[in-house]
Formats: structure tokens, sequence, C-alpha cells
């Protein structure tokens, strides 16, 4: 039993790891990528721009975080109470 349930464990963790090519973009281009995905309305974090945009996650925090300084993008809180 206790095989088995590693084997499964281990298939698990084999399943949910992805391969992401990151496109090399300017960041000027990834910031206008960026503002075009806000566009929808969803609320989306820099893991699902980063994932859907195949851009480097580092690169997603810093304009994000530029966006929201400058008043661009709003930060929404999804801990209300």
């Amino acid at each position: 039993m206790t095989i088995r349930v590693a084997e499964l464990e281990a298939e698990k963790n084999t399943e949910s790891e992805q391969i992401i090519e990151i496109r090399e973009i300017s960041r000027e281009q990834a910031k206008s990528e960026i503002l075009q995905a806000f566009e929808s309305g969803e609320p989306l974090d820099e893991a699902d721009l980063a994932e859907t945009l195949f851009l480097d996650f580092s690169l997603v925090v810093e304009v994000c975080k530029e966006l929201i300084e400058n008043g661009v993008v709003v930060l929404y809180d999804d801990d209300r109470d």
C-alpha cells in the first residue's frame, strides 16, 4: 500500500509539471500585452499572466508593479471577509 501511494504521488507531481517556453520580448511589448490581457476585466495575477503570455515571471511582476504604482491597474483584494 505504501509503495502504491508513493507511485501515485510521483505520478501526480509529474503530471502537474509543465515546461513553458518563455518568449523574449521588450519590456514595452510585455507591458502592452499585459494591459491587453487586463482589458478582459477578469482578475488576473502575475502567475496567470506569465503562463498565458509565455513571459518571464519577474518581468511580469515588474511591469504589474509599475502599472499599479501609476494607477493604470488596480490591485484586487480577494481576501475580503
